[in-house]
């Protein structure tokens, strides 16, 4: 299975639409904004709107399964392989998305490691390898660890009643 990526190309607002039938201040999709890119497969990636998601859904998986060969529908509706122009399905204020079929292997997707920047007074985000390259103490914890992750080896204790 591989990741498929999830472009936000438009965010839409029915003017007309939102004055005959919306509540009153309502504006274009306060969740996602043009630009934005998301990952996904069979879950729905963080961030993502569930209402969306679920109009989108199908083609993500489908793409993520292997669709990404062909054009969809008999080649009557896109006519580039391995991509979908889809959009979420509020009537008044609907978002556009492109999804595209990627090389990704969602298996293979590395975990999210965090350090205390003190110097921001913040968590940063870093890629497993990026890490793994800055904090060389981290091999080094795993080998003290008998091959164990900080985190295995606290849920392997816990399960045996012994705290870190």
């Amino acid at each position: 299975m591989k990741k498929v990526k999830i472009t936000v190309l438009k965010t839409t607002f029915d003017k007309e639409l939102a004055k005959e039938y919306g509540a009153d201040g309502l504006t274009a999709c306060p969740m996602l904004k043009e630009g934005q890119v998301f990952y996904g497969d069979y879950a729905k990636p963080e961030g993502f709107c569930d209402e969306a998601w679920k109009a989108i859904y199908q083609y993500v998986f489908a793409l993520s399964h292997g669709a990404s060969g062909d054009v969809f529908y008999y080649g009557d509706w896109i006519r580039k392989p391995g991509v979908a122009i889809c959009s979420c399905n509020d009537g008044l204020r609907p978002v556009i998305f492109k999804l595209e079929a990627t090389d990704i292997d969602s298996n293979k997707v590395g975990k999210k490691f965090y350090f205390a920047d003190k110097n921001i007074g913040q968590f940063v985000e870093l890629p497993e390898k990026e890490f793994i390259e800055q904090f060389e103490c981290y091999e080094e914890d795993i080998k003290r660890n008998n091959g164990l992750k900080l985190w295995e080896n606290r849920e392997q204790n816990e399960k045996i009643g012994n705290s870190i």
